[in-house]
Formats: C-alpha cells, structure tokens, sequence
C-alpha cells in the first residue's frame, strides 16, 4: 500500500525545487566549475528524489523493477546529454567549463513538482490506495527516477571527459 505523503515530505519536495530551480538557472550561462563540485547537484537531486520516490517504490511486486527502468534509460539520456554539451576542460587548474542546456534538471524540477502534486491531490481525494492512485504515484515516481539518472549521468560523462584531459596533459 502507497504511504501517504507528510506534511514533512510536502516541504521537503519545495525545499528541493527552490534549492534546484536556483542550481539550473544558473545553468542557462556558460560557468565554470571545479571538478570536486561536479556532484552537489546530483547529490541533492538524489536525496530529494528519493523522499519523494520511497512512497512508491514497493507499492506492486513490479514497482523496484519499473522504476529501475526508468532510472536506466535516464542514465543512457544522460549520457546522450553529456555528450552534446560543450565542454573545455583545465586539467592543470581542476576546472571544466560547461556551457550545456538544462534540460534534464528541468525535467526533474518539472517532476518533482508533478508527483508533490499528484501525491496531495490524491491524499486530499482519498484515492491514494486506488488502482488509480497507485498507478499515478508509479508513473510518477518512475519519471522522477528517469530524470534523476539523466542528472547524474551527464555530470559522470563531464567527469570523464575531465579525466581523459587530465591523462593527456599528465
């Protein structure tokens, strides 16, 4: 059965898209970033998409395996979008310049703010343990977990192009 949604949880997911929406406007402009900060984005983005994606996650003897899914095909997005971003490293200074689109962290703000949504509204029309309520909070959770792996995914692309800069300079 799909645990209702806190208060807590409530905040925690507007506390998530305030923290993050500040972190992916400021991915709009080309920036410069140290490579040991590459992860305080995916890091936070893990932590908030996982308070919002337990409620879901064994809901159905199904559910682990779907949101699995979800989280593999956004690790191959990531990748596609790390790719296209354009990318100059520093190896010397431990600098990378990203200049990239952020898609996937407005994908994932987008979602967050999505499934928060959905989670009250069901709570609020007592349809959370409904066929409906439960399909809805899958859904969700399994998009949320897509766009997650897609944030952590291109910073670990970014990273490694770092390093294959860094072998060749050394």
């Amino acid at each position: 059965m799909p645990s209702i949604p806190t208060q807590q949880t409530v905040l925690l997911d507007l506390i998530a898209l305030i923290v993050v929406g500040y972190l992916a406007f400021r991915q709009f402009r080309e920036r410069q970033t140290r490579v040991g900060r590459l992860w305080v984005l995916p890091a936070l983005a893990l932590l908030f998409s996982y308070a919002s994606i337990q409620h879901d996650l064994f809901d159905t003897a199904w559910s682990p395996a779907i949101i699995a899914a979800g989280f593999a095909l956004g690790l191959v997005a990531g990748v596609i979008r790390g790719a296209l971003t354009r990318l100059t490293v520093d190896p010397s200074a431990g600098v990378i310049r990203v200049k990239g689109t952020p898609l996937s962290v407005a994908l994932w703000l987008l979602l967050i703010g999505v499934k928060g949504i959905a989670d009250f509204a069901l709570v609020g029309l007592g349809k959370e343990h409904t066929l409906a309520g439960i399909a809805t909070g899958l859904i969700t959770a399994t998009l949320l977990a897509f766009s997650l792996a897609a944030v952590i995914a291109a910073r670990a692309y970014y990273y490694w192009r770092y390093s294959l800069a860094a072998v060749d300079v050394g």
